[in-house]
């Protein structure tokens, strides 16, 4: 039953969800005691932008296997994508009642708080792992807690934290996050110049994950546009294939820079609709760089 579940996710990877979907629900009918397809199924849906068909499913699973520890996270972050903040909060400090060894939660807990606006919380929580940055888990911790400083518009500290994590963060999985979100805070320091230039050298990588390369050009796009260079970034938002899992939200940051940027047949956004198109823009590609909070090949190991 190991296979079939690792073909559907092979399936899901290439960016064929609908096959990948098709292929955990006959994995479902065929093996009823397998708990990771259901899991993976209904967090194919949520990354689709589906979430509330996931978040019925997630609660079936939750109710067919407790002993699950994968799907209440991913419940959770349905909830939190829902932007019902408090009940996903609830969610995951409820997981780290039931589940005291689970590493996910703490994290999604602590970015939620940032989320939430209560930043002593959480530097409260993620500061020692940051501090200590010896394993990956640490090093994730480091990254959610920059992205908490940005946030709350503490740019140099972010600044600071993503340079040393793109720079020395021994992990390449953790590592892409670094360097992915420095050049938005460079955004967020209005120098778009160097974020484009930092963004060129990620997007040269010869080790630049698939799954990462449209993030790249929808950033690439956003700093030129801030540059001027509208040309090139029309170029980019028009080259962007939206084929991987953040598919939703990346198809509403490639709509929010056409309109704010006037990348298309419309003139630029101006006065308070240029305002609320940064603000959005800003929220897409925060979710964007953040670290991926469950994990299903750890969930998969634990089928094997």
């Amino acid at each position: 039953e190991v296979a079939p579940t690792a073909y559907a996710e092979t399936l899901r990877e290439l960016g064929r969800p609908e096959e990948a979907l098709a292929a955990f629900e006959e994995t479902m009918r065929r093996f009823p005691r397998n708990e990771v397809a259901p899991t993976a199924y209904a967090e194919t849906l949520r990354e689709l932008g589906r979430p509330e068909e996931a978040l019925a499913a997630f609660e079936d699973n939750m109710r067919r296997f407790p002993r699950n520890d994968v799907a209440p996270n991913a419940y959770a972050e349905t909830l939190r994508e829902l932007g019902r903040l408090e009940e996903a909060l609830a969610a995951f400090e409820e997981t780290m009642r039931r589940f005291p060894r689970n590493e996910v939660a703490p994290r999604a807990r602590a970015h939620l708080l940032a989320e939430l606006g209560r930043f002593p919380e959480t530097e409260a929580a993620l500061a020692p792992a940051a501090e200590r940055l010896r394993t990956s888990n640490d090093w994730i911790a480091a990254h959610v807690l920059a992205m908490a400083r940005l946030r709350a518009g503490r740019i140099e500290e972010a600044l600071a934290t993503f340079e040393l994590g793109a720079r020395s963060c021994p992990f390449p999985g953790q590592r892409i996050y670094f360097a992915t979100a420095l050049p938005l805070a460079l955004l967020a320091n209005n120098r778009a110049t160097e974020a484009a230039r930092k963004l060129e050298e990620i997007a040269k990588g010869p080790s630049l994950p698939r799954a990462e390369a449209t993030n790249i050009a929808l950033f690439r796009a956003h700093a030129l546009a801030e540059t001027g260079d509208k040309h090139r970034a029309k170029q980019f938002v028009e080259s962007a294939q939206i084929i991987d899992f953040a598919a939703a939200r990346q198809q509403r940051l490639r709509t929010a820079l056409i309109d704010r940027y006037g990348l298309a047949a419309a003139p630029p956004a101006s006065g308070a609709l240029a305002l609320e198109l940064n603000d959005t823009i800003t929220a897409l590609e925060f979710e964007l760089v953040r670290p991926k909070l469950t994990v299903f090949q750890a969930h998969k190991r634990r089928a094997a």
